[in-house]
């Protein structure tokens, strides 16, 4: 790979770069394999646009006098980086392509474009150039004086760390300097000052004020990682700039010890997926504890490089979440290389891992990423042992038939290109391999069952029928008389509201992983509160106490006729005690059932019995099975 070109002066813009990537490597990227070298050649692109971004921000930003505000003018600052860079490219490139400058920029960007509102000045914003500035120059050893940004108190010098100083208002600035002896001095309008004796030193915290960055080092064998556990920066999330919020000493050793195991994992069993992280993520951003296997991440094609996610529960599932985003990164990437779908589809379609419904973008990288998952859990399932082993064929079983199900529609949606279309087919090879290997019987149908109850949780939230025909079957139910004829597909009506879809899957984790605390939740009053949406008839289906659980569904649908979850629940427990008629309403045609009910009641005055009317329904529908998603 070839040196990045410089950064011009301010009168140019930057260098022209044209990249290729070989054919077969772009098919290896679709098939996960070769992950070290295709993310190289990935992240050379991604240097490329975030050069980009950083002169659109220069050129937007130049001519707004609300941009500068207090601070020198965004042409001076980039003379000092051009300096720096000319200094140590190598040092100036650290701040420049670290992953919280994609999120500035593309902020910054959308502010003067009216896209999006924030209530600091926007010179406060636009100051992070001027703090990048001044970390690059410390990197390089230059002699300086400039202006920052002190929002609400912190000064941050990206990839070095954060001083603190007194304010009287939330948006001032402080003056960085470098001394005679090379330290850094951060003076503040009122002249309070915070001496960073060692600025480079990130594992020690030598002066007061001052927080310097956290790195997590992790070895095994011969491969190292290195990443920056970001709880500090301003733009380290997504959607809009943060205050600090460093992590607990206590917190801070769990993430070490969780990433020192995870990336033995890797190393040792995962190696093709633990050379592309190696390459490419380069920050972690903690976010606080989910509930257990209910992990958080999301990653942004803005950041490559940057992942954020929860405390993770182990470090088993560490490493499948950090395969995971690694899978997001590298298509990011290649989608700012090719197209891979026609950018004007407005359609939005079924995700068996979200809540609501995706567009074609945001389901593309759903399959890629659950792609990359299946073969974590594929290989987990051989080398782990006890409960661990059930859990890992649980999860290849699932996502793998989820996967499936989503890759067949969207090889069928018309907005691919020719090289969406193509890459699709690398992950349709490698994954019709995986579909015929087995898995243990009664996790296999506990997986297939998870599938079903995701996809009719999502129907039943986001789908409607048509009302015609909803009128049509509570007359007949009415009228006590048999209908017969195909049912139309329902619409898409998305309901916002929609959420905890994942519910009873979390709960057939923790019977499969973790019996005693399962058996533990079941004696403990008030479930929900321990498990978000989850009810004791919860407990009752997938402790396979099926009696029990149909009551409980029925007890529920009678204090609230329309809940969504417990219409669900009793089409699972109808599957699974062999009620074929009850199960083929409800769990493939939910948000008909629902609709015929409340239809019933509004003709008739009363809900009519919720077995019953699935029971009746599943014999109109004989045959019909669901629409597609």
């Amino acid at each position: 790979m070839t040196a990045d070109p410089p950064l011009l002066g301010t009168s140019g813009g930057p260098a022209v770069i044209r990249h290729q990537l070989a054919e077969r490597a772009f098919d290896a990227i679709a098939t996960g394999v070769g992950d070290g070298t295709s993310v190289r050649a990935l992240f050379a692109t991604e240097r490329s646009q975030r050069r980009v971004l950083l002169r659109a921000v220069l050129d937007a930003a130049r001519p707004r006098p609300d941009a500068h505000g207090p601070l020198v003018a965004v042409d001076e600052v980039w003379d000092l980086l051009v300096r720096a860079e000319r200094s140590d490219p190598a040092e100036t490139a650290r701040v420049l392509y670290q992953p919280q400058t994609g999120i500035w920029a593309t902020h910054v960007l959308r502010r003067i474009r009216n896209l999006v509102y924030d209530d600091a000045p926007l010179w406060a914003d636009v100051g992070y150039l001027h703090a990048m500035a001044a970390a690059a120059a410390i990197r390089c050893g230059l002699r300086f004086r400039l202006c920052v940004p002190l929002r609400q108190g912190a000064a941050m010098l990206p990839t070095l760390g954060y001083a603190r100083l007194p304010v009287r208002d939330a948006w001032e600035t402080v003056e960085v300097a470098v001394t005679a002896r090379g330290a850094v001095r951060c003076t503040s309008r009122s002249g309070t000052t915070v001496d960073i004796r060692r600025p480079l030193d990130l594992d020690t915290d030598d002066s007061a004020g001052w927080t310097p960055c956290t790195v997590l080092h992790a070895r095994a064998g011969r491969g190292a990682l290195s990443v920056v556990l970001d709880d500090i920066d301003p733009y380290r999330h997504i959607l809009r700039p943060s205050r600090p919020a460093r992590l607990t000493p206590a917190a801070l050793r769990r993430w070490e010890t969780m990433l020192t195991q995870a990336w033995s994992l890797l190393v040792t069993e995962h190696p093709e997926q633990a050379r592309g992280l190696s390459t490419g993520l380069s920050v972690l951003v903690p976010l606080a504890r989910a509930e257990r296997f209910r992990p958080r991440s999301a990653s942004s094609g803005d950041a490559f490089g940057s992942l954020l996610l929860s405390e993770p529960d182990d470090a088993v599932q560490l490493a499948a979440t950090l395969v995971h985003e690694l899978q997001h990164a590298k298509l990011g990437a290649l989608m700012h290389l090719f197209d891979l779908y026609e950018n004007d589809s407005r359609n939005l379609f079924y995700a068996p891992w979200r809540d609501d419904p995706r567009p074609l973008g945001g389901l593309l990288q759903g399959v890629y990423a659950f792609f990359g998952v299946t073969r974590f859990w594929r290989r987990q399932r051989q080398v782990a042992a006890g409960s661990r082993s059930v859990l890992a064929h649980f999860e290849f079983a699932l996502w793998r038939q989820q996967v499936a199900h989503t890759l067949r529609g969207l090889l069928a949606a018309p907005e691919l290109t020719g090289l969406g279309r193509r890459f699709l087919d690398g992950v349709a090879i490698v994954l019709a391999g995986w579909l015929t290997e087995p898995v243990p019987g009664n996790v296999a149908q506990r997986a297939a069952a998870a599938a079903m109850n995701h996809r009719a949780g999502w129907r039943i939230r986001h789908l409607c029928p048509p009302a015609d025909a909803v009128e049509a079957l509570a007359r007949a139910w009415a009228a006590k008389v048999a209908v017969s004829g195909p049912v139309p597909p329902s619409d898409m009506r998305p309901d916002p509201a929609a959420r905890l879809l994942d519910t009873r899957s979390a709960l057939t984790r923790l019977w499969l992983a973790d019996r005693d605390a399962f058996r533990e939740l079941q004696r403990c009053d008030g479930v929900g509160r321990r498990v978000s949406g989850a009810t004791a008839a919860d407990l009752a289906y997938v402790s396979a106490d099926y009696p029990s659980a149909r009551q409980l569904y029925l007890s529920d649908l009678a204090d609230s006729p329309d809940r969504p979850d417990a219409w669900v629940g009793l089409g699972l427990t109808a599957q699974a005690v062999g009620h074929k008629l009850v199960a083929q309403a409800v769990l493939t045609r939910p948000e008909l059932v629902l609709a015929v009910s409340r239809a019933v009641a509004a003709r008739t005055g009363r809900r009519p019995h919720p077995w019953d009317l699935a029971d009746w329904l599943g014999g109109c529908l004989r045959g019909q099975g669901a629409d597609a998603l």
